[in-house]
């Protein structure tokens, strides 16, 4: 390419009797015929480089440097055209004799010529001589006479993705170019290989998007791949003020006052094109963007998607990095450092970042994408001083930063699920306009009325699940063209809108049934994929868990329940140790944990045929669960075993009394250490109610298990202290942390309740459910009408876990079907609890927060509450006693309150 450097020339012969110039011939032909295709979407790859490159696959590094270079320089080009074809989207048909000519033409050129490269070759690949020559001969062969795109877009096209597409090839058999690479190195001056060091990290983001198997495919020969069935999520804002009441202009904050809150409406974005618009004007006033979504929502992959299109449209440099990664170092670059060299170790970018991120501003604003905020904010447990330090360093960091023409050099988006973001918002001077929420494939009749006037119908309307499907169904073509009707049905939509679960149900093959008994929630479904992984490992020839344990329910599933269970304990519901997973399989069965043992060996590490989930990091002892998700559902299973062993362990032995604190020994072994949050709670939830509908009897007894359990520790305190010294484990080593696993525990007591309660009611809605009493089983005095005498612990179990728990603090939802019959509820805030089917008589509800509550209406013998009428109703309620004076009349904006269980 140059004159100054020597360059290597490219040698023509064929490699292990391949020819080069054939092999290219027919991949370039199969690239055209298949996007020319008019029943392709030309979103889906070719795999023009691989199909190109699994000719050669015996390359070996030993083979001349000009021989290896004419191979690179072929691969690149069969990506490069297959990147433009799909970019220009020619409209016109095209033939196979086209291609054949197309191909032969761009062929004579190289043989023609004689082609050298050197060092610039890698610094400069945008300046491949031959592109220019190429662009005419694409519009020569295949444009005319249609005239568009012109000559001037197909080049410039040709080298937007050549850049790309050479450190792809490079990346696609790294060990095979590395002599390659090494000799025209040794050419290049230090900034120069900082520069090819950038490119390779920027190609690299594109990779992580366009080539990244799909979840559980990536032992398949033919994986689908993320970037060909990605869709483009929709997201939206809050409509920004215009003005003040003083008249002055300003914007919503995160925190609007009063009124604004229930005033503001929904503005609908295309999120990549709201995100590249951001970083087009780099407004250095709104430097940080935050992203909110659900679990499964699509926030990585958005990201990924955002990060690889920055790179193809040239629009800034974007660095992506997942903070389950991130190590607590002093300076936001040394944390950077740490992640990228975690991800990439011999990146020399991941060493040197502060140079590296310099010298890119010349390449657009600097794009810091901090990925899973969750990993960070231990709401839980009240924690969020990770979170906060994070986000004041980047802040920080940001504000520091020399602007270039009057624009950021440095923008940050940082992402995770909606609590983690609404606390990082809390942190920051975010707009209204740069709090992004991402929007499920399809919106609910009620989240259309939202948006604000003038929103498009059609946008509003489209059902984003079909594109998916679309997608998916051209790389699996055996499924039928249209989406089953099966994931549009009632009880699976709430699953089939969320882009992973979506993904998971087509993956594990969902039966069509419309019968009641095959509905469906979340938890079936992720039953029915581990059950498909297990049975597909099984049939494999090579060693691996799935024929180790080979039968699933009582062995399979308890290793990954116990591997989740640790990766709960870390607080992230994602890494994990083999310590604590040791021990939580100890603890569930001792004869499979020998098993698994053997299985590792002597020193546990973890190989990729362990689970399509699981993946090893940070040395052989440590794990990490591909996405959340999938342990909190495998934790939630063992909630539920640890629920339904409850009644066997309750049962009186040889007439000696029911040894409480050693049952709830083994509640805390389980439950104290990390504290039930709401994600958890909600497969907790779904888990119970899969299991109430087909084992209802069995929950009776499970509730009853429970609520004797929950009546022995308000008398009796959880033992926490008797556990510590039977188990003597170094995790409790301060008061301050015994009160937090006895809280953790108690609160699992109410979840239980709570989830039996709920599960039952929903199973069969005529059922009536008893409430829990939540006495002494062992010693509570006789009911002799003076329920002040010894009903008063509830209310006291309620302010101390409120007291104690802070903002993770769960426990007041979990209150469905308890009897706190003259508790003293003084004060209490019950805004958010879940009430349905509480009792409530004589309870003292002076000054008790009811205001915002939904459930007030579901309250057993609400009208027999004391002080009442010295409690935040709900807007539009109104009490007075009865002319009895017995009694509360209680007005609501629906009619008269009627105790649940005097209604028809």
């Amino acid at each position: 390419m140059g004159t100054e450097l020597p360059g290597i020339k490219l040698e023509r012969e064929g490699i292990a009797g391949i020819p080069v110039t054939k092999a290219l011939s027919e991949v370039l032909v199969g690239i055209g015929q298949v996007l020319a295709a008019k029943t392709v979407d030309p979103t889906q790859a070719y795999g023009a480089m691989g199909s190109f490159l699994k000719a050669f696959a015996e390359l070996k590094p030993s083979e001349s440097p000009g021989r290896l270079a004419f191979v690179l320089v072929a691969a690149s080009l069969a990506r490069c055209f297959e990147d433009m074809l799909r970019d220009i989207k020619l409209e016109q048909e095209i033939e196979k004799g086209q291609l054949e000519a197309l191909s032969s033409d761009m062929l004579s050129q190289i043989e023609v010529k004689s082609l050298s490269i050197n060092a610039d070759f890698f610094l400069s690949p945008a300046s491949f001589p031959f592109l220019t020559d190429f662009a005419r001969l694409i519009y020569d062969r295949l444009v005319r006479p249609a005239r568009t795109p012109t000559v001037k877009d197909l080049e410039k096209s040709l080298r937007r993705h050549y850049a790309v597409a050479l450190n792809l090839a490079v990346m696609a058999k790294p060990h095979s170019f590395q002599p390659l690479q090494d000799q025209l190195f040794n050419q290049t001056s230090e900034p120069a290989r900082r520069q090819i060091e950038r490119a390779r990290h920027q190609a690299g983001l594109v990779r992580a998007f366009e080539d990244m198997p799909l979840m559980g495919q990536d032992d398949e020969d033919d994986p689908v791949l993320l970037g060909e069935v990605y869709v483009p999520l929709r997201a939206f804002h809050y409509q920004p003020r215009v003005k003040d009441k003083a008249g002055k202009a300003s914007s919503y904050t995160h925190k609007p006052v009063g009124e604004d809150k229930e005033q503001r409406r929904k503005v609908l974005q295309d999120f990549e094109s709201y995100a590249l618009d951001w970083i087009e004007r780099a407004d250095p006033n709104r430097s940080v963007m935050v992203l909110s979504g659900g679990p499964g929502m699509g926030k990585s992959s958005s990201q990924r998607a955002l990060a690889a299109r920055i790179v193809r449209e040239q629009r800034g440099f974007p660095v992506f990095i997942p903070l389950q990664f991130m190590a607590d170092q002093t300076t936001l670059e040394e944390r950077i450092h740490h992640v990228l060299s975690k991800r990439s170790p011999d990146n020399r970018l991941a060493h040197d970042f502060l140079n590296y991120i310099d010298e890119a501003t010349s390449d657009g604003p600097i794009v810091l994408m901090f990925d899973g905020l969750d990993e960070l904010y231990l709401s839980d447990a009240g924690d969020d001083k990770p979170l906060r330090d994070l986000v004041s360093k980047i802040t920080t960091y940001i504000k520091t930063r020399p602007r270039k023409d009057g624009k950021a050099t440095v923008l940050a988006i940082v992402a995770g699920r909606i609590g983690a973001a609404d606390r990082a918002t809390s942190e920051l001077e975010v707009n209204a306009e740069e709090i992004v929420h991402f929007l499920p494939f399809i919106l609910s009749q009620e989240d259309k009325q939202l948006f604000v006037d003038g929103t498009s119908e059609s946008d509003l309307h489209h059902d984003q699940r079909s594109d998916w499907w679309h997608k998916w169904q051209l790389r699996r073509p055996n499924l039928s063209k249209q989406m089953p009707e099966r994931f549009k049905s009632y009880d699976l939509t709430p699953l089939s809108c969320e882009p992973l679960l979506l993904y998971f149900l087509a993956f594990a093959g969902i039966p069509e049934s419309e019968s009641e008994e095959t509905q469906l929630n979340r938890n079936v479904v992720y039953d029915a994929i581990l059950r498909n992984f297990h049975n597909r490992e099984c049939k494999k020839d090579h060693k691996n868990l799935g024929r180790v344990f080979d039968n699933f329910d009582s062995e399979f599933e308890p290793v990954l329940q116990s591997l989740a269970l640790a990766a709960w304990y870390d607080g992230s519901t994602r890494k994990g140790n083999m310590d604590d997973a040791f021990a939580a399989l100890s603890r569930a069965n001792f004869t499979v944990l020998d098993k698994f043992k053997q299985y590792l060996g002597k020193e546990p590490a973890f190989s990729a045929s362990l689970a399509f989930h699981l993946a090893p990091v940070d040395g052989k002892n440590t794990y990490e669960f591909l996405h959340k998700t999938f342990a909190e559902y495998l934790v939630a299973r063992r909630f539920l075993k640890a629920v339904q062993e409850l009644p066997e362990a309750l049962k009186p032995v040889s007439g000696r009394p029911i040894d409480f604190d050693d049952v709830l020994i083994y509640w805390i072994a389980d439950w104290g250490e990390q504290a039930i949050d709401e994600d958890l709670l909600r497969f907790i939830r779904d888990e119970v109610e899969v299991s109430v509908k087909a084992q209802a009897d069995v929950f009776e007894h499970c509730r009853t298990s429970l609520a004797q359990l929950l009546g022995y520790v308000q008398k009796q305190g959880i033992p926490v202290h008797v556990y510590q010294a039977k188990i003597a484990t170094s995790k409790i080593d301060s008061f301050a942390t015994m009160t937090d696993w006895a809280r953790n525990a108690e609160e699992a007591l109410l979840v239980g309740v709570h989830c039996t309660v709920l599960a039952t009611r929903a199973a069969d809605p005529e059922t009536r459910v008893e409430t829990v009493p939540l006495v002494d089983p062992v010693s509570s005095p006789a009911d002799t009408g003076d329920l002040q005498s010894h009903s008063f612990v509830p209310g006291n179990m309620l302010a101390r876990l409120q007291r104690q728990t802070g903002q993770g603090f769960i426990a007041h939802r979990c209150l469905s079907g308890l009897d706190f019959s003259g508790a003293y509820l003084i004060g209490a805030d019950l805004s958010e609890a879940n009430l349905m089917g509480a009792k409530l008589n004589r309870a003292d509800l002076s000054g008790a927060k009811l205001s915002d509550n939904s459930f007030v209406a579901e309250v057993l013998g609400l009208d027999q509450a004391r002080h009442l009428d010295k409690a935040h109703l709900p807007e539009g309620w109104s009490v007075t006693r009865d002319e009895q004076d017995t009694a509360w009349d209680i007005a609501t904006p629906d009619g008269p309150y009627i105790d649940p269980r005097l209604r028809d």
